[in-house]
């Protein structure tokens, strides 16, 4: 399961830091609804992965 968190981890952290740099020059309020929109993305990622390794370990045991 720790294998889990990492990729999780690794996931969130690339996505955060790509959109990091692509809104770093526009105004504040598209910054404010791209970020909105990418916390949306990595919870439903997060709970999309959980739910496919709960899956995934279910079956293998």
């Amino acid at each position: 399961m720790e294998d889990v968190s990492l990729l999780i981890g690794i996931v969130s952290f690339s996505v955060e830091y790509m959109l990091n740099r692509k809104i770093s020059n526009q105004k504040q309020e598209s910054r404010r609804m791209k970020y909105l929109y990418f916390i949306m993305f990595q919870t439903g990622m997060t709970l999309i992965l959980f739910v496919c390794f709960q899956l995934l370990m279910d079956r293998t045991i």
